[in-house]
């Protein structure tokens, strides 16, 4: 699988100078899902709301509407 370059910018602060700084994000919205596996929205939403609930299942903490990109891509065969 190619590697993803799906990024975000952040704000970063040292010393009193405020820089934009690009920041690798460990997870996926479904946005990302979308564009990944080729599908809509509402199966994007699904498919995090799944590995998401597998994830709980396993004693971690998600957040709705993102994915660990790490487990995405333990679960997704692409």
């Amino acid at each position: 699988m190619a590697k993803s370059s799906i990024t975000q910018q952040v704000p970063f602060r040292n010393k009193g100078i405020e820089k934009m700084s690009i920041v690798e994000v460990p997870y996926y919205t479904a946005e990302d899902v979308q564009k990944l596996l080729g599908i809509g929205s509402s199966k994007a939403y699904y498919i995090i709301r799944q590995l998401n609930d597998e994830l709980k299942s396993k004693g971690f903490i998600t957040v709705a509407g993102k994915v660990s990109k790490k487990y995405f891509r333990e679960r997704v065969a692409l």
